[in-house]
């Protein structure tokens, strides 16, 4: 149990705080390696791009295709649901 709460807490620290006013929705990063624990959450594909040290672009590209970054990491951009 206590793997779990350090897994979200590395999670946590990696994120970037969400805003709603932009019109892009959030951007998982899950490692598949480590049985598709979360890494990190970004608000957008510029902050993400930022942590993986490249363009939004190809963040924007990498997601669309659905293919991993580093041959590890799958990014997924999700949808917050305002009922929660």
């Amino acid at each position: 149990m206590i793997i779990n709460y350090k897994e979200l807490l590395y999670a946590i620290f990696n994120s970037d705080p969400y805003s709603e006013n932009g019109q892009e929705f959030p951007i998982i990063v899950y490692d598949i390696l480590n049985s598709g624990l979360p890494v990190a959450v970004f608000k957008n594909a510029s902050t993400c791009a930022k942590f993986f040290n490249t363009t939004p672009n190809v963040i924007k590209c990498t997601i669309c295709r659905n293919s991993l970054k580093r041959n590890r990491y799958k990014l997924e951009r999700v949808k917050l649901d305002e009922r929660i």
